[in-house]
């Protein structure tokens, strides 16, 4: 079974502008795609239960708080956008951009929060931009919590196939072992080369048939898994340090969101969402102690 599912052309963009919905889809996606193949690694009794069972709970976990997290991005969007409404002057600037191909979107607004102090942009546009960070803020900050929901998916995605990858090479290297088959033996460990893991840990790999031939096709088959294996833990390993890179200019932009933010606004609502954003971010509830 492939564990890859479909990816994003642009993550960064999908997280920044997409909507609640859109981003879910591929968190969805990764999620079932994950909890399936626990389910088909449990059937096949090699890789230790409690292992899969803790990984399983895990993706469970963050799937239910992204799936909650997509109608906060929902409503945070929905208040910019209500706010956006309301200046004359924005209107008329984002409808001139956008007729240039430029797209009225979260990317913009950080942009312009960056012109304050340009003599050739307009002034009243900059200062109505700041008004609006705080709400602006709300809409970052959950996302990053929808990408962190995301990137423990993918880890855990990553780190079940290389389990299975562990115990598939143990068990390859006792067939190529009584078949005499040092060729078979030397590929199984260049498969692993590169990963940190130890193919002397001990593995029950139970009893193998007596018959050659069927020993012959259980490597052939397992081969071809495990290079199946090792092509899609490394695209998982890139895929994890591609949110996270992305997650660390998410909370870059929100830091410059945070500084170019009007104190000095009476909006009850922004006050009350001034005071909220000096808690501690919210986390994951689970972190990455299984390294």
């Amino acid at each position: 079974m492939e564990l890859l599912t479909e990816w994003p052309e642009e993550v960064d963009s999908l997280v920044i502008n997409g909507d609640g919905p859109r981003i879910y889809y591929y968190i969805q996606s990764s999620a079932n795609s994950c909890l399936e193949y626990i389910n088909l690694v449990r059937d096949r009794q090699d890789v230790a239960s409690d292992f899969l069972e803790r990984w399983f709970k895990r993706v469970q976990m963050n799937f239910k708080l992204a799936g909650e997290l997509r109608f906060k991005v929902t409503t945070s969007d929905n208040r910019l956008e209500q706010r956006k409404k309301t200046n004359f002057s924005y209107r008329r600037l984002a409808a001139g951009l956008q007729a240039h191909g430029v797209d009225d979107n979260n990317r913009l607004l950080l942009g312009i929060l960056t012109r304050e102090g340009d003599q050739n942009f307009p002034a009243d546009i900059v200062s109505f931009v700041k008004e609006l960070s705080p709400f602006l803020r709300d809409a970052l900050r959950v996302r990053i919590e929808m990408l962190e929901c995301w990137e423990e998916i993918i880890d855990a995605s990553r780190k079940v196939a290389m389990e299975r990858l562990v115990c598939l090479s143990h068990l390859l290297t006792e067939v190529a072992i009584q078949l005499q088959d040092d060729s078979s033996i030397n590929q199984v460990r260049s498969l692993l080369s590169g990963f940190k893991t130890e193919l002397q840990k001990r593995v029950d790999i139970g009893p193998l048939p007596s018959d050659p031939l069927e020993l012959k096709k259980i490597l052939e088959e397992g081969i071809a898994e495990l290079k199946s294996l090792r092509e899609q833990v490394l695209q998982f390993e890139e895929r994890r340090l591609l949110l996270s890179v992305v997650k660390q200019d998410l909370e870059t932009r929100l830091d410059q969101a945070e500084s170019a933010s009007d104190g000095d606004s009476t909006d009850a609502g922004v006050v009350k969402r001034r005071e909220s954003s000096s808690a501690p971010r919210s986390r994951m509830i689970f972190r990455k102690e299984d390294e």
